[in-house]
């Protein structure tokens, strides 16, 4: 079996990712802004409004001609260029991107890619519906596909509680609870919403905990949110209850260790790492302090039976929390490494950072404001990759504090570079951009940029090569969104320079996603995230670019 990994990283723990097999996957950090260096904003000219409005036409024209699923994402990226200067027009793009989703069809034969970018797709079309306009999704609620309705009812959760219509979204949930697993997430954000001790809390976690028992959990999944459930309103429900839920959690635990080959899950943070041989250690690590609270007696029993979970437990008493930096101190920033499948899972190098390599990630990020020298000092010691984030870290956090730790930290990272992938290349380069975009650093910003154009345009080779080409939709190649960025900046550098970029992007599909790129930066529209995603005759690789 092909091993796979997955590396995480936020500014707290995320849920655990789905893997599956053959798919490779990891994320990355990239922010963006559409701001200038003092945070402003700009009125556009009126040659500026017209060039814009050109550009968003000739868009939403040659989107047209996209497989489904790069439409789909045409007409996100549309909806938020519109959405501050026309909301009718934003709206009606995003129900066609809803309406799009329920008839996707992709090229690639690995079903695993195609169910989870079919998700993906879905969650980010009503993520920004909620955003921009969450009463007309509430009202199309009733004709939304069961299995988009969940994500739906996630997004939807903060306006149920803002116009105080609970009993409404838990009449939702119910019913989705009826239909399919329960959304354990969304599930534990509307119980925040209720008063504690209320009956809605415990009928809600009864609720959770029976649909946890009537499906299979064999294998770490992205809604696997019920254990996160027990533990954050372990005060708020009866111990008896607790119980019984932990127990059937850690019941499906030792499952999933019996028909796994092998797991391995890391998580670290400048408090430090810890990692974990089977799903059932981890799911003990995470509930032991729950158990110790209402079963001490069964805590200590399960602990001697798993000697190296009481060890961690020793060292890190609060569990997860204790992996956590203190609220207002640093970033903290956790990350979480999964590998399942032969051989275990990550160990560095091409398989991600090491736990012990994540840590140093984390210390590094965690210094970076108040000791920038010690962290460029730390960030040396890291190989490339890792190397590389931190740098970036350090770079974003002494920006304006200390511009000359932020300029060692870019110039640092720019000489690791090409002892990435290619992709990763692409990716950092671009993120050195716009930093130095950020200092008003623009000759070093454009030597940036050109080599990242470079970068694109080996990228397009590899993504259009005749004998293994990409057959991911075209919005997901690494070119489309190398060119992507590209433009972006150059459209924030020198807009005459992006026009003539613009021209010579050797792809119809891939200028459709430049223009609505090169309109936002006019505007100063806020970049958001994209993925990368390549399925060759080797597998698939996904990589995930958060936005800021």
């Amino acid at each position: 079996m092909r091993r796979f990994a997955v590396l995480c990283t936020a500014v707290s723990l995320l849920p655990l990712a789905v893997c599956q097999e053959q798919v490779q996957m990891n994320q990355i950090e990239v922010r963006q802004t559409g701001e200038n260096r003092e945070g402003k904003r700009k009125p556009l000219t009126k040659e500026e409004q017209r060039r814009v409005q050109q550009l968003l036409d000739n868009a939403e024209a040659g989107s047209s001609a996209l497989d489904s699923a790069s439409r789909v994402v045409a007409c996100t990226e549309l909806a938020k260029a519109y959405q501050s200067s026309n909301k009718k027009k934003a709206t009606e793009l995003l129900e066609t991107a809803l309406t799009t989703t329920r008839d996707l069809q992709f090229e690639s034969a690995n079903p695993g890619l195609n169910d989870r970018l079919r998700r993906q797709l879905e969650q980010r079309v009503v993520r920004d519906f909620a955003a921009l306009a969450p009463e007309r999704l509430a009202d199309l609620m009733e004709e939304i596909p069961s299995d988009v309705r969940p994500l739906a009812l996630e997004q939807l959760i903060p306006y149920y509680g803002k116009t105080k219509q609970l009993h409404r979204a838990n009449d939702l949930l119910m019913r989705t609870a009826q239909e399919s697993e329960m959304p354990y997430g969304t599930a534990s954000a509307l119980m925040s919403l209720y008063p504690k001790d209320s009956d809605e809390v415990r009928s809600l976690f009864l609720a959770s905990l029976a649909s946890y028992q009537a499906h299979d959990h064999g294998s770490l999944r992205s809604n696997d949110d019920f254990p996160d459930m027990i533990a954050k309103f372990h005060q708020k429900l009866p111990p008896a209850l607790l119980k019984q839920a932990a127990d059937e959690v850690l019941a499906q635990a030792k499952k999933a260790d019996e028909k796994s080959e092998g797991s391995n899950i890391a998580l670290a943070s400048n408090k430090g790492a810890v990692s974990f041989n089977s799903v059932y250690d981890f799911r003990l690590f995470q509930l032991l302090p729950t158990l110790q609270r209402i079963d001490p007696k069964a805590a200590e029993s399960l602990m001697k039976e798993r000697q190296d979970v009481n060890t961690l437990a020793s060292k890190y008493p609060d569990g997860m929390d204790s992996l956590k930096s203190d609220e207002g101190q640093g970033s903290g920033n956790m990350m979480m490494s999964v590998g399942m499948g032969s051989g275990g899972g990550p160990r560095g190098g091409p398989q991600g950072p090491s736990p012990m390599e994540m840590q140093r990630m984390a210390q590094v990020t965690e210094d970076a404001q108040k000791h920038p020298q010690d962290a460029l000092a730390n960030a040396a010691s890291l190989g490339p990759e890792a190397g590389i984030h931190a740098y970036l870290s350090i770079a974003r956090a002494t920006q304006k504090s200390d511009p000359s730790a932020a300029r060692t930290a870019l110039s640092k990272a720019s000489v690791l570079v090409e002892k990435v992938a290619l992709e990763q290349q692409l990716i950092s380069s671009q993120t050195i951009t716009d930093l130095y975009l950020k200092m008003g650093e623009n000759e070093k910003a454009k030597d940036s940029l050109d080599q990242a154009l470079s970068i694109a345009e080996r990228l397009y080779k590899k993504d259009t090569d005749a004998d293994d080409p990409n057959l991911a939709p075209k919005a997901f190649w690494a070119s489309t969104n190398g060119y992507r960025s590209i433009l972006s900046s150059a459209g924030k550098l020198d807009p005459a320079w992006a026009t003539n970029l613009l021209k010579d992007v050797p792809d119809d599909g891939i200028r459709v996603f430049n223009q609505i790129a090169m309109a936002n930066a006019i505007s100063g529209a806020g970049g958001e995230g994209f993925q990368i995603i390549t399925a060759t005759k080797n597998g698939v690789q996904m990589t995930f670019m958060n936005g800021n």
